[in-house]
């Protein structure tokens, strides 16, 4: 059953870790924002959202972390470029580690936002619930917009000046390479292989083509000489037949009576 599962594929380097975990954090980050719009709008199940939207908020802080981490090991590996490319890629950096810092704050004050009505229990009513949704969620859109240009950046380091992360560790790398040219050189062999057993095949054929056709010239002189002997033998019954036949005299001659003389 599970034989026929693929591989699983390499572990890239931490440098090369970037671009497989900078989308988590985004989308976590911005997510969190409807549910804190539901907690501001449904007060019977408020509490519950709140502590969705919370749980969001430290997976998106955690994951932009480790993007972050991430993404100054990729940038030590950068070495060659243009002049505007390293600006773009300063400021994608200077606003990755904003965004990181605000996400923290925001992430410790909604904590606050989420748990302080369960000590303090004339917080725990609508009127405290609503304002504070709303005025961290316009904190949050702030912070969102903030990590949509710092992506924004990071977007044109890859499809504008080709800054790509090394996704594979060089030693599996030059693995890869040695596989690679021995699989290459296995296709060559079996190539030439199938070469020479059509090559066999070739010479084998010609070589009965060639047996055939000598069996055929042997076969025609030996043809030749017996078709005479044949024919002579089925002349001579005739020709004893016509010397034993008694000789006949014409049928008007011997039909004939002789006329009386008178």
């Amino acid at each position: 059953m599970f034989a026929n599962l693929p591989a699983p594929p390499p572990t890239p380097p931490w440098e090369g870790m970037h671009p497989l975990v900078v989308h988590f954090p985004i989308a976590l980050l911005l997510f969190a924002a409807v549910f804190v719009v539901l907690a501001a709008i449904v007060p019977k199940r408020g509490w519950w959202f709140s502590v969705s939207a919370l749980i969001l908020l430290i997976g998106g802080t955690v994951g932009a972390g480790v993007s972050v981490s991430t993404g100054e090991a990729a940038r030590d590996m950068v070495e060659d470029g243009e002049e505007e490319m390293f600006d773009v890629l300063q400021e994608h950096e200077d606003m990755a580690n904003q965004a990181r810092s605000v996400f923290v704050a925001l992430t410790v004050v909604y904590a606050f936002i989420v748990f302080l009505p369960l000590v303090a229990g004339p917080l725990q009513s609508w009127k405290f619930s609503l304002p504070a949704n709303l005025v961290f969620l316009a904190a949050l859109m702030g912070a969102n917009l903030l990590l949509a240009n710092a992506a924004h950046l990071g977007g044109r380091l890859v499809h504008q000046y080709s800054v790509l992360s090394a996704l594979v560790p060089e030693g599996e790398t030059a693995m890869d390479e040695e596989q690679a040219e021995e699989a290459e050189q296995d296709a060559e062999q079996d190539a030439s292989s199938s070469e020479a057993d059509e090559e066999e095949m070739a010479d084998g054929a010609e070589e009965e083509s060639a047996a055939a056709e000598a069996e055929m010239e042997a076969a025609a002189p030996a043809a030749e000489d017996d078709s005479p002997v044949s024919e002579a033998a089925k002349e001579a019954p005739s020709a004893e037949a016509a010397k034993e036949a008694p000789e006949v005299a014409p049928a008007s001659e011997s039909a004939a009576p002789e006329a009386p003389e008178q």
